[in-house]
């Protein structure tokens, strides 16, 4: 199977993305930059909430 990207635009052709813990389908967005934009403030949010600096949120 193949791995799926992290931001991708999909059939319908508005941009989705992808994060785990758990491991969720984000969208539809207009731009790539509003997916950019929400997996940044996952990670902000994951940060604050744990003290830890690793990003966990995103789907590698």
């Amino acid at each position: 199977m193949k791995e799926q990207e992290e931001i991708f635009k999909d059939e319908d052709e508005k941009w989705y993305c992808w994060t785990k813990n758990p491991t969720e389908k984000h969208g539809p967005y207009e731009t790539k930059d509003e997916c950019e934009l929400l997996l940044n403030r996952l990670e902000w949010e994951h940060e604050i909430a744990t003290g830890q600096t690793v990003p966990l949120t995103r789907k590698k």
